[in-house]
């Protein structure tokens, strides 16, 4: 009996502890949908100066980090460097690209797909940071609208200069000009590779079982001390 209680206590212990972590991410996908994307502005400030898009995923992927509810997952950085463009760093695969909606941390939806996002078709601008908080600033981009890069003007261009756009706008998200590099430090737009909705892990399902079968024990070893006594 000793023995049961102890295992039982850890069993609960073990999920208790998944439902705490489980609560802190609120986002909740709409009915039907079963894979989403999850976007946001960053509030920590950055210079465009760098043409290694490594930078900018970085960036992006430590100011996610800030806000332990979000899923884990990759992060990219919507932004077009020398070498590569915004449309083809946040690339998550053709069907992806084209099917998955994209939503910003609050639950507003952003655009019914990458494709849209690149195609004009956005339902609101990215203007929430990583945890739902409004920044209605400028936000270098190096991009055009399509996602490709401004030419001369891409992040970290030769020429000291990078495009910029606005997450206060959604027809200048992402190009409203083009200013000097060193001028400013504003953010830049993040987003998360595909997010699969959760359905019960392999050790959540056997941590039940394992409850159950502890459950059944107890009533069986009661009934037994019943009948004993």
């Amino acid at each position: 009996m000793r023995n049961w209680l102890i295992t039982s206590i850890a069993v609960a212990g073990i999920l208790g502890s998944s439902a705490v972590a489980l609560a802190d991410f609120t986002f909740t996908a709409p009915p039907g949908v079963t894979d989403y994307r999850l976007a946001f502005v960053t509030d920590a400030p950055t210079l465009s100066t760098s043409s290694n898009i490594a930078t900018y995923n970085l960036i992006v992927s430590t100011e996610a980090a800030l806000n332990v509810g979000l899923p884990i997952t990759t992060w990219s950085a919507i932004v077009s460097t020398t070498s590569i463009s915004a449309a083809s760093n946040v690339s998550c695969g053709a069907g992806c690209d084209g099917s998955v909606p994209i939503y910003l941390v609050d639950g507003t939806q952003v655009a019914t797909s990458a494709t849209a996002l690149f195609a004009g078709s956005i339902l609101t601008a990215i203007n929430k940071d990583e945890s739902g908080n409004n920044v209605n600033e400028y936000v270098w981009t190096g991009s055009n609208s399509d996602g490709s890069a401004v030419a001369g003007a891409e992040m970290g261009a030769a020429g000291g200069s990078s495009a910029y756009g606005a997450d206060f706008n959604t027809s200048g998200m992402f190009f409203r000009g083009v200013a000097v590099s060193t001028c400013c430090n504003v953010g830049i737009y993040a987003i998360s590779g595909d997010i699969s909705v959760s359905v019960p892990e392999p050790m959540t399902i056997s941590l039940l079982g394992l409850g159950c079968l502890a459950i059944g024990l107890a009533r069986k070893f009661r009934s037994k001390w019943q009948l004993t006594v």
